[in-house]
């Protein structure tokens, strides 16, 4: 935190404030832990502040966070380092990931879980057609 603030120029409550309110407190203590059954991980990433982007590797069957941690981009250099921990550190036998279909997760996913499936996040896909759609329509369509 002491790095982060002070790469960005803000205080470390506010970033810890940040964080606490995207994320449950008791899941932060269970990070890099290794869990049994890991299968199925949904990626996510969300800016913190215009420098600070939190990507966070959730395991969808046991409600549980799996990885996090603060970049300053969604780079696939990055999502690859950590799908690399995920594999050779915990051995996890991934056979399914759930992300938002961006390029750079897609990429380091099929480089480091070349079998893998991989699927679109349904909440993703709902945003998008969403906006995509009219508000207010001029014909019964």
């Amino acid at each position: 935190m002491r790095q982060l603030s002070t790469q960005n120029n803000l205080h470390q409550k506010e970033i810890s404030k940040y964080v606490r309110e995207k994320l449950d407190n008791n899941l932060i203590y269970q990070i890099d832990l290794v869990f049994d059954n890991v299968r199925y991980i949904m990626i996510d990433w969300t800016w913190i502040t215009k420098k600070i982007c939190l990507i966070i590797y959730y395991d969808y069957i046991n409600k549980k966070v799996v990885r996090f941690w603060f970049y300053d981009s969604e780079r696939y250099e990055y999502i690859k380092q950590d799908l690399e921990v995920l594999k050779n550190e915990f051995n996890y036998q991934i056979e399914w990931f759930i992300v938002d279909w961006s390029k750079p997760i897609i990429k380091a996913i099929k480089e480091i879980y070349p079998e893998v499936k991989i699927q679109r996040c349904l909440i993703h896909i709902h945003r998008q057609v969403k906006n995509k759609l009219t508000r207010k329509s001029k014909t019964k369509a």
